[in-house]
């Protein structure tokens, strides 16, 4: 009869360990669990932060590029601005020319004509 209750005592004993180690090794497998979680949510949001900082980055370059190309067009514009009034100017000295070309003509022309007129008098 001891001999019994004592085989019955050590195979509880073992069932208890048994399930002592079987609540523990489900413990470790769920801590496990929950770290790997953990782990694939900081990488997740690692790589959602590293998405965001390259989308910034697209846009400032975007951003830059427009800036450049508008300052590109406005240099063109003063450019083409600055080459129509010296062709303006040009111009305008060319016509001034011409009218002194053409009073010097008519001067020369009533001068050549009174000294005609002088010698016919004469």
């Amino acid at each position: 009869e001891l001999k019994e209750a004592q085989r019955k005592e050590d195979e509880r004993r073992r069932e208890e360990e048994r399930q002592e180690e079987e609540r523990k090794e489900a413990e470790r497998k769920e801590e496990a669990r929950k770290e790997e979680q953990r782990r694939e949510e900081e990488r997740q949001e690692e790589e959602r932060r590293e998405a965001e900082l390259k989308e910034a980055q697209r846009k400032e370059d975007e951003r830059r590029r427009e800036e450049e190309r508008q300052e590109d067009e406005r240099k063109e514009a003063a450019r083409k601005e600055e080459a129509r009034k010296e062709e303006q100017r040009r111009e305008e000295e060319r016509q001034e020319e011409e009218r002194r070309e053409a009073e010097l003509k008519e001067a020369q022309r009533k001068e050549d004509e009174r000294r005609r007129e002088e010698e016919r008098q004469e």
